[in-house]
């Protein structure tokens, strides 16, 4: 129950984000210290902020899907399912919306080479 209600919490973080210009600056920096804690501590919960990344209703608003790609880049650089997400990025590339293909691509660039 704990994982699904963190799986909430970042849902609800990410939505917020959007209502807020900082996301561009400060959110980069929360969710990779917010991964790498929680890859600490709870690394079972991982696949649920993975699954995140999936999720369509997040896609639908472009500060929200940009916040969705800084936080595959939190993942990746965590070495968290980086082929799945790595993927999710790459669609996210093909988003019609700048700020989220500039977010996807800058995501990338965390992924191992």
């Amino acid at each position: 129950a704990r994982a699904f209600a963190g799986c909430d919490a970042a849902a609800g973080l990410l939505a917020s984000s959007a209502l807020d210009e900082r996301w561009k600056t400060d959110l980069p920096e929360f969710l990779g210290a917010f991964v790498a804690a929680l890859a600490r501590s709870f690394p079972e919960q991982l696949p649920l902020y993975t699954a995140l990344l999936s999720h369509p209703r997040l896609h639908d608003r472009p500060q929200v899907a940009a916040s969705v790609a800084i936080l595959g880049g939190a993942l990746l650089q965590a070495g968290v399912s980086v082929d799945t997400v790595g993927r999710r990025l790459v669609g996210l590339l093909e988003h019609p919306h700048p700020n989220v293909r500039s977010c996807a691509a800058d995501a990338l660039q965390h992924f191992p080479h």
